[in-house]
C-alpha cells in the first residue's frame, strides 16, 4: 500500500507506507486538511524513499503490485509523485494499470474525458499503461468495447447522446484522441465477483513485451 491515507483494505498489504508516513497523523500534527496532508505525505514519501523501499525489496517475489492514492491529480501534477513512480520503476520492468470505473464509461462524454486522462497519465509517467474497467459487476453498455477502441464511433455516440456545450468540447477531445488511440482489448475486473484478474495479468505481461499485441 502506497496510499498514506488508506484506512481500509480489501486485502492484507505486505507493506504499508503508513508505517513511515501517515496522512491522518499529519492532519493532526500539522493542522492540515485531507488534501494538504496527502500532498505533504507524498513529498515525505519521496524524500524518505531509500528508507522504506528497502523494506519492500526484502520480499523475494516474482512481481509487486503498488496500490497508489486514488486522486489522479497527485500523480499527474505533483513532481514528487512523478519522481517517486520513476524511482519505483527503476527497480525493474513496470506497467501502470489505469482503472476506469464502470459508472463512468456508460456515458460517452465522460468516457472521452477519461481516455484523455489515461493518455496524459501515460505520457506524464513515461511508462506502459493498460486500461481496465473496474466494478464490472455493475451494468455495462453493450458497445463499451467499441467505444474504447473506435474514436469515430465514440464521436458519433457523443453527437447522439451529448448535451449542451459539453458535446462540442467532447467532440474535439475525440478528434485529439484519434491521433493517439487506445489500442487494446477490453479488460473488465470486479473485486466483488473476483473476476477478470487473469485477463488483467495476461495483458500486463504483454505490455512488458515489445512484441505484445494488446488488441
Amino acid at each position: 500500500n502506497l496510499d498514506p491515507a488508506a484506512e481500509y483494505f480489501p486485502y492484507t498489504p505486505e507493506f504499508d507506507i503508513r508505517r513511515y508516513v501517515d496522512a491522518r497523523k499529519l492532519m493532526v500534527n500539522e493542522g492540515l486538511g485531507p488534501n494538504g496532508a496527502i500532498l505533504l505525505a507524498t513529498d515525505m514519501m519521496y524524500r524518505t524513499f531509500k528508507v522504506w523501499f528497502n523494506d519492500i525489496l526484502k520480499y523475494d517475489v516474482e512481481f509487486r503490485v503498488f496500490d497508489t492514492p486514488g486522486q489522479l491529480e497527485i500523480l499527474l501534477y505533483r513532481d514528487s509523485a512523478v519522481s517517486l513512480i520513476s524511482k519505483i520503476g527503476g527497480s525493474g520492468k513496470n506497467v501502470g494499470v489505469f482503472l476506469a470505473e464502470a459508472r463512468l464509461v456508460r456515458n460517452p462524454v465522460s468516457l472521452a474525458v477519461l481516455l484523455m486522462q489515461a493518455n496524459i497519465t501515460k505520457v506524464r509517467l513515461d511508462m506502459p499503461l493498460v486500461l481496465a474497467v473496474s466494478k464490472s459487476d455493475l451494468r455495462l453498455r453493450k458497445d463499451i468495447g467499441r467505444l474504447l477502441s473506435d474514436c469515430e464511433y465514440l464521436e458519433s455516440r457523443i453527437v447522439e447522446e451529448g448535451e449542451g456545450g459539453q458535446k462540442s468540447a467532447a467532440i474535439l477531445l475525440c478528434r485529439a484522441l484519434a491521433q493517439m488511440p487506445w489500442r487494446q482489448r477490453l479488460v473488465k475486473v470486479s473485486s466483488l465477483k473476483k473476476s477478470g484478474f487473469r485477463s488483467l495479468y495476461e495483458i500486463i505481461n504483454e505490455a512488458m513485451c515489445v512484441c505484445g499485441d494488446l488488441t
